[in-house]
């Protein structure tokens, strides 16, 4: 089965500024970045990675995702998600769980590090 080539221009990394957020970040850029591209390394070894603008927003954070994302175009959401409530590291958090659910694009969330 051959799959459809899909490109990726524009990443939105939406982040609390979390340690568990640049783990979702390094893994990002790492793994998920990976499966798009055949020949992976020799593809992730011609790109830069710039970041284009750096926002900080107040409000609901999953509606202003969502809104960043519709508003620049964007391709791909990455999103760290904590698991919190009652039935932690079972759930994902509401923020991620919101961004998945209503997203035009396709969301990787990350699961907090497993060292935490």
């Amino acid at each position: 089965m051959e799959l459809p080539k899909i490109d990726i221009k524009k990443i939105l990394f939406a982040t609390d500024l979390s340690e568990n957020s640049l783990y979702a970040f390094a893994h990002a850029i790492k793994d998920a970045l990976a499966k798009y591209c055949d020949g992976a390394r020799e593809c992730l070894l011609d790109r830069s990675f710039v970041t284009d603008e750096i926002i900080v927003g107040r409000g609901d954070p999953a509606k202003q995702i969502l809104k960043y994302a519709e508003d620049k175009y964007c391709d791909l959401i990455v999103v760290g998600s904590h698991g919190q409530g009652s039935l932690t590291g079972a759930m994902m958090g509401s923020t991620a769980k919101r961004v998945l659910k209503k997203s035009k694009v396709p969301v990787l969330v990350v699961q907090q590090h497993e060292d935490k």
